[in-house]
């Protein structure tokens, strides 16, 4: 089951996306909707996809995009609003789509086919097994920022908590490059899902931490992020 949230003060918008995402993908979604962005924050539910307009009454759906993605990071985001003129803001934010009213039919079940299918690719790619010293462990790979080599023993970074394992980081980085990790310096892995911004020759992750690029590494890791950025989140 996919779980989707539509957050717009317009409650026949909202009602309208609901019965054209439901004509569709009746029996495989469930979908919320919340008339105002702090409830929507507010929800401790998980959303796969949000529709979330931009203008709400007393709120910015831009500041409340990115509170969104503070607390659920691979949460795709589509932005329906009146104004063309927020279109960098809602990229700056990883928007995946944006999406101008008034909306035609086909043009939400256009994107959310489009991400639906980039959900179910997600959640096809959620967890690997490890054989570490013949003991199977298993890693959501969606919940882990980053793998770090340390004292001979790899470190695992995630929302939760560190676990450290005794294996090689190659051995790891074999086993969730197509995955959308990447090696930026041979003590890291970093999964892109993580990466906020690129700076000078440091890679800034979203829980603050900062990770080196090493030269030699450089171009291989920026084109890497990049084709994973062009793939991955674009827009209308």
């Amino acid at each position: 089951m996919i779980n989707i949230s539509i957050c717009d003060d317009c409650e026949e918008d909202a009602l309208r996306i609901k019965r054209i995402i439901e004509k569709q993908y009746q029996n495989t979604v469930k979908i919320d909707i919340f008339l105002k962005g702090k409830y929507l924050l507010e929800s401790k539910k998980y959303f796969d996809i949000v529709f979330l307009d931009i203008e709400l009454t007393d709120e910015n759906g831009i500041d409340i995009g990115n509170r969104l993605k503070e607390k659920f990071y691979q949460t795709i985001i589509i932005y329906v609003t009146s104004y063309s003129s927020y279109y960098s803001d809602a990229f700056s934010v990883h928007a995946y789509q944006y999406i101008l009213k008034p909306f035609e039919e086909y043009e939400i079940k256009k994107v959310l086919d489009e991400a639906i299918g980039q959900v179910t690719k997600m959640q096809s790619q959620n967890t690997i097994c490890l054989d570490v010293n013949n003991e199977i462990v298993v890693l959501v790979l969606r919940d882990i920022i980053y793998f770090e080599f340390v004292e001979r023993k790899v470190k695992v970074v995630t929302k939760n908590g560190d676990k450290y394992l005794r294996i090689s980081l190659k051995t790891i980085y074999e086993r969730v490059k197509e995955y959308n990790f990447g090696m930026p310096h041979k003590a890291f892995l970093v999964n892109f899902y993580y990466v906020k911004g690129i700076k000078n020759n440091e890679i800034v992750l979203e829980n603050q931490k900062n990770i080196p690029i090493a030269q030699k590494r450089a171009a291989k890791f920026r084109k890497e992020f990049f084709d994973f950025l062009h793939k991955v989140y674009y827009v209308l």
